[in-house]
């Protein structure tokens, strides 16, 4: 679960990278605030993937995660 739970990860990076370099062009502030989010929304989805549980892993990070990732956009 833990390799799953990386790779998922690895498959969401190039989107953020891209929005954060096109977002840290115009609103650097907001663009930082976002990022530090995204990274710890990513280490509680990653933890809660880790356990095994399907709804641990839908928790508090997923959401956060995709909010920030939204909000980037």
């Amino acid at each position: 679960m833990v390799q799953r739970g990386h790779q998922n990860s690895l498959e969401w990076m190039p989107l953020f990278l891209t929005f954060m370099t096109l977002g840290v062009i115009k609103h650097p502030d907001i663009s930082s605030v976002l990022g530090v989010v995204y990274i710890f929304s990513r280490y509680f989805y990653f933890k809660g993937y880790s356990t095994g549980d399907p709804k641990k892993r839908l928790s508090v990070g997923n959401n956060i995660f995709l909010w920030s990732i939204f909000v980037l956009s």
